[in-house]
């Protein structure tokens, strides 16, 4: 017997499929607990933490919940063993390229030059007492999209095993995480039109997770 349950939220289709029977609570259990992190991490609304956070950059601490400080807090920590090339504080060149994808016209190097500036991990103020949350330069903006979708999954994964699911498949937008037996996972080929794995990976209880730019992007002005 398989159940599935799909909704969207974290800006991606977000699959959970529990390969037993009886399990309609839970999955709708791990459904909302997703939709209440995207309610808390989405760079889209202004209402969520994120959003406040990024509305009073330079100006004031936002106090938040303890997922949000737990998640940014570790952010913080991996921008520091990779010493900046993971950087949550990236969201306003992030907006630069989303429009050059739309525009076709690439930024301009003194664009890009006054934004990059507002680009330091650094500049994130967290007080651990006070559960608060603070960017130091007016501008600056949070973008939690390389670490958010990872949490919610692992959220999901724990509720369905403290319910006791223990053969399920979790799939948020590449982000995927087996329970139980052995699955072959596959990876799309990202120079092809047809949605057919190059590659797959056989796992147990693992994760395997894919990122990649492929699907926006422009070709500019190349000679091959």
């Amino acid at each position: 017997m398989q159940k599935q349950k799909i909704f969207f939220a974290l800006g991606t289709v977000n699959t959970i499929t529990v390969f037993e029977d009886g399990c309609d609570r839970v999955l709708s259990m791990a459904a909302m607990r997703v939709r209440e992190l995207h309610q808390k991490l989405s760079i889209f609304d202004q209402s969520s933490e994120i959003g406040i956070i990024n509305q009073f950059a330079g100006e004031k601490p936002v106090a938040v919940s303890d997922d949000t400080f737990r998640l940014i807090q570790n952010a913080c920590i991996y921008s520091k063993i990779t010493n900046g090339y993971f950087d949550i504080t990236t969201k306003p060149l992030n907006t630069i390229w989303k429009e050059t994808f739309k525009t076709g016209e690439l930024p301009s190097d003194e664009i890009v030059q006054n934004t990059k500036w507002l680009t330091d991990y650094h500049d994130i103020v967290l007080n651990e007492q006070e559960k608060t949350v603070m960017l130091k330069k007016r501008g600056q903006q949070l973008d939690l999209g390389g670490i958010a979708k990872g949490y919610a999954a692992d959220e999901a994964k724990k509720i369905l095993l403290e319910n006791g699911i223990a053969n399920a498949l979790i799939n948020f937008g590449g982000t995927v995480i087996n329970i139980g037996e052995n699955r072959k996972i596959g990876i799309r080929n990202p120079f092809s039109k047809e949605e057919k794995p190059f590659a797959k990976i056989d796992i147990g209880n693992k994760a395997v997770v894919t990122s990649g730019i492929y699907e926006q992007c422009i070709e500019k002005n190349h000679s091959y």
